[in-house]
């Protein structure tokens, strides 16, 4: 990825497996402002970690995104400290 992300805030759910892991570290590298969500917080702290050595910077909320209003209230949290989403990447899955 190039700096065309650098200072991007960036929403990724399901940061803590596979894609979604992979692509929190990819923006990171690339100098974004990355909000990890994810149920599980169980790689939370491994994320931060690796942060500490990127450019960007990395923000992890234990979201539930099955839940409407844990949803509308995290990214009324993110608008209000940035005032603007620059992208949307869902790589959580939901079997309903």
């Amino acid at each position: 990825m190039t700096s065309e992300f650098k200072d991007k805030v960036i929403l990724i759910t399901g940061a803590t497996g596979g894609i979604g892991y992979v692509s929190c570290l990819s923006f990171g590298a690339a100098g974004a402002i990355v909000q990890a969500i994810d149920i599980d917080r169980s790689r939370f702290e491994e994320l931060e970690k690796k942060f500490s050595c990127l450019p960007g910077k990395i923000d992890c909320y234990q979201v539930d995104v099955s839940s409407a209003m844990q949803c509308k209230e995290l990214v009324n949290c993110i608008i209000e400290k940035f005032n603007h989403i620059d992208l949307l990447l869902r790589a959580s899955h939901q079997l309903r």
